[in-house]
């Protein structure tokens, strides 16, 4: 029997519930300064707000009927053995709610993408797309399998753009400096690929370690999206990986829904990644036929960079300069090189002519084979107000911390 990859949220190092506020507070204030910072008035002024398009978000379900995301639902799916009940492979929008706990992080990430502007919260990157959730609650690589196979087979029904996963394990292979092996769940790792063929854009958080070599799993994938975090203030964000193939870094401080029909200030890579596959919307709208391969060309196409203590060129999103870049088809991308070669020769401007999406055919998954088994726990640390999520092998909750 294959065993289980254990698949963890990539959840804000503190989470603070907040009751609704007002467009003045702190809060909703700091939101429209990080979404300034990547130019999305400027967009949305333009009239990109991801209309027709679909986000499938991969989680642990969603508050279904929090006002924040009223009406942002055309389909769901449960793909957790140990959760989902009756719901278990049954397509609706009630089977994408929350089946163990109320959907806190997955209505967070949902809210960053398309939640409905109100007095409370500044509304999402792409208000007008669609969400399709999906609840995978402790259901590890074998329901993310299930619900790829599905993804595939509607993703022309409800126009699938891409898969947003605030999801990940440790990439622990390979040493200092090197990206490791990336094979944690080969036969995942397929299925990924599969949808990335089918013209579907996978964006995958990059993680909280504080790595600056190496990306969890799946985003260390050279075929799918990878997303680092910036703080407010754009630098970036001292919790989130980052590694020479990261495709992008994007704000991670946002104010969303939370699954108890309140709002607050999310964080790590989690926020960061719905931030992108919002901006993913918008740039299929702009260019409906665009390639998985020409998204990350625009995405990356910025003159916005950054660099760390390893790498330099970093690229930080700006969607007025991604979508001139996707409508156009010139993409101006920059190595990400090593420190001390921080003024690389500019790579000469890319045109990308773009090929026909093949038809890909569902088959039975081929005999599994074993894979690398990851045991990590997750513990919940309390600090008045301030909740931490500790994820390791034998976690601890740090000083000052009590353990729930």
């Amino acid at each position: 029997m294959r065993v289980k990859l254990i698949v963890i949220l990539l959840v804000a190092s503190s989470l603070i519930a907040t009751k609704p506020s007002s467009a003045n507070s702190v809060d909703f204030q700091k939101t429209i300064e990080s979404f300034n910072f990547i130019g999305l008035s400027n967009v949305q002024r333009d009239g990109w707000d991801g209309t027709g398009q679909t986000i499938v978000v991969i989680d642990d379900g969603n508050r279904i009927e929090h006002p924040y995301l009223a009406g942002i639902f055309i389909d769901g799916y449960c793909t957790s053995r140990i959760v989902c009940g009756t719901d278990y492979l049954k397509p609706s929008i009630k089977s994408g709610g929350a089946h163990k706990g109320n959907g806190f992080h997955g209505s967070m990430v949902s809210g960053i993408i398309a939640g409905q502007l109100n007095s409370y919260a500044p509304g999402g990157i792409a208000p007008k797309a669609k969400i399709i959730s999906i609840d995978n609650t402790d259901g590890g690589s074998e329901g993310l399998i299930a619900a790829m196979e599905w993804i595939l087979t509607i993703r022309k029904k409800h126009n699938v753009v891409a898969v947003s996963g605030s999801i990940g394990a440790p990439n622990t292979s390979g040493l200092r400096g090197s990206e490791g092996d990336c094979s944690l769940d080969p036969i995942l790792s397929v299925k990924i690929k599969e949808l990335v063929k089918a013209g579907i854009v996978m964006i995958f958080a990059a993680g909280n370690g504080g790595s600056f070599s190496k990306l969890d799993f799946p985003a260390c994938l050279p075929e799918v999206i990878s997303v680092g975090a910036l703080t407010s203030k754009g630098s970036i964000a001292d919790y989130s990986n980052v590694s020479k193939s990261i495709t992008i870094l994007a704000p991670a401080d946002i104010l969303s829904s939370n699954g108890e029909n309140g709002y607050f200030i999310g964080g790590g890579t989690s926020s960061a990644t719905p931030i992108v596959a919002g901006a993913v919307a918008l740039l299929k709208q702009a260019k409906p036929d665009a390639t998985p391969q020409e998204i990350k060309l625009a995405l990356q196409s910025t003159s916005n960079r950054t660099s760390d203590v390893l790498w330099a060129n970093l690229p930080i999103l700006n969607l007025p300069t991604a979508i001139e870049a996707i409508r156009t088809g010139k993409f101006e991308v920059l190595p990400i090189t090593p420190i001390g070669n921080i003024t690389p020769t500019p790579v000469p401007t890319i045109t990308v002519t773009p090929t026909p999406v093949p038809t890909v055919t569902v088959t039975a998954s081929p005999q599994p084979i074993p894979a690398k088994t990851i045991l990590l726990k997750q513990i919940t640390c309390l600090k008045g107000k301030l909740i931490k999520k500790v994820t390791a092998a034998s976690p601890s909750c740090p000083p000052g911390y009590n353990k729930k």
